[in-house]
């Protein structure tokens, strides 16, 4: 039994989850954001200012470019869940920037001082925006329903205690 309520709560908390609106930061090398940050180090040589080092081979976001401009233009007018969303406004749809603010320089590398794999930009950024990927509210009645609640839960309260082996 516990086991079972568990696994739904769970189930409820990853499901919601999923494609929850995201922020935070990272190093954009092309079309992808990494996201896993190692630290600051002198890139190249110990002479060159610090920048932030990410990880190459670690988390990261791939950008969508593709803002749908024809006539058959699905609902969300080329926005994809699940990636960070750049591109301009179309005849059919809005434009997005999810890739928020460019902050300064970064560099991608397996570690930390480690051989430099790329050389770009810090960015913010903010995606899987609500309107778009959010699961859709279930609009329940629960208040309608709580006469067949209340003895139900009674009915499970008195079992469950029952088992238990309770002194009253």
């Amino acid at each position: 039994m516990k086991i079972c309520a568990f696994f739904i709560f769970f189930s409820f908390i990853l499901i919601s989850s999923v494609y929850s609106q995201t922020t935070g930061y990272g190093c954009r090398v092309n079309n992808v954001v990494y996201t896993e940050y190692l630290g600051m180090e002198h890139p190249y040589h110990f002479s060159n200012p610090l920048k932030k080092f990410y990880r190459s081979d670690g988390s990261k976001i791939f950008i969508n470019f593709n803002n749908y401009n024809g006539s058959n233009a699905p609902t969300y007018y080329g926005y994809q869940c699940g990636m960070l969303n750049q591109y301009p406004a179309s005849n059919t749809g809005p434009g997005q920037d999810e890739a928020v603010a460019e902050l300064g320089g970064c560099v991608i590398s397996k570690t930390l001082g480690g051989p430099i794999e790329g050389d770009e930009t810090y960015v913010s950024y903010n995606y899987n925006k609500t309107q778009y990927c959010a699961i859709p509210v279930n609009n329940m009645p629960v208040d309608d329903f709580i006469p067949l609640f209340v003895p139900f839960s009674g009915i499970l309260g008195f079992m469950v205690i029952r088992k238990s082996k309770f002194v009253f």
